[in-house]
């Protein structure tokens, strides 16, 4: 036999030895957080609860282990690489790679017989429509942003209700693909959103002085219509709303 023969054999062996001694069960306050199935861009990665993993990738070795502290998966061989549990439990965020959770804790904690993971196609199609419809949400999301942005910005009262009117529906629309995505909480803050904007909408009652009284006072409001507009103008703070607008109105023909 060659020397080749020899050097796979012992390095087979020595890889063997550092992955069984590297081996143990990590900290049971934080595995649960992490065992299960994850899937990343090219592959997935089963975590067993006995500290030993299963990657299924190109280039991938077939068994890591791992150990955890608080939030933070650790693989401690044969490479060393640690991530970060987002705050939901659904997200393993790396530096390069960030992994989504698409199954439970794993049934066991052996390896399979051939090494290999048994990924079903139910799996990854559930990761990518769950990411989908994330990613739909932060659109709808953004643009409502960009229409409110917009409607502070104007001094067209129908324009105003036209573009706060869009803003309400993006939200809604936002949280309907959050809820999609199994995301409650960010459901939950554009359904806040939704409910701030339609408050704000029926607010935004900009007042004109008339022509006849425009002529007769010199453009200026009469006390009462002074007093709506104030009344306006402490309704729309109230629900952080830009008044700049309105309080130059108010300067100019209330005085």
């Amino acid at each position: 036999m060659n020397n080749n023969f020899y050097i796979a054999v012992l390095s087979t062996a020595l890889l063997s030895t550092m992955l069984n001694s590297a081996s143990a069960a990590p900290p049971a306050s934080c595995a649960s957080k992490f065992v299960g199935d994850w899937s990343y861009p090219g592959g997935t990665t089963r975590v067993n609860p006995d500290g030993t993993a299963n990657p299924v990738c190109a280039f991938c070795v077939t068994v890591q282990t791992w150990t955890c502290s608080g939030d933070t998966y650790i693989i401690t061989a044969p490479s060393s690489y640690t991530s970060k549990l987002s705050a939901d439990g659904r997200y393993l965020v790396g530096d390069v790679i960030t992994a989504v959770r698409v199954g439970g804790a794993s049934v066991t904690s052996k390896a399979p017989a051939d090494g290999a993971e048994k990924k079903t196609p139910s799996d990854t199609k559930l990761a990518k429509q769950l990411e989908r419809h994330k990613l739909a949400a932060r659109g709808y999301f953004r643009n409502a942003k960009n229409y409110e942005k917009a409607a502070r910005a104007n001094k067209n009262k129908l324009d105003i209700e036209s573009l706060l009117s869009r803003a309400e529906d993006a939200y809604l629309l936002a949280a309907i693909s959050f809820d999609k995505a199994k995301d409650p909480a960010n459901q939950k803050d554009a359904i806040a959103q939704a409910n701030r904007i339609k408050a704000l909408y029926g607010q935004i009652t900009l007042v004109q002085p008339s022509k006849a009284s425009s002529s007769k006072s010199g453009g200026k409001l009469s006390p009462a219509q002074c007093k709506k507009l104030k009344d306006q103008i402490s309704a729309i703070k109230e629900n952080g709303g830009d008044t700049t607008a309105l309080e130059g109105q108010s300067s100019a023909a209330c005085k």
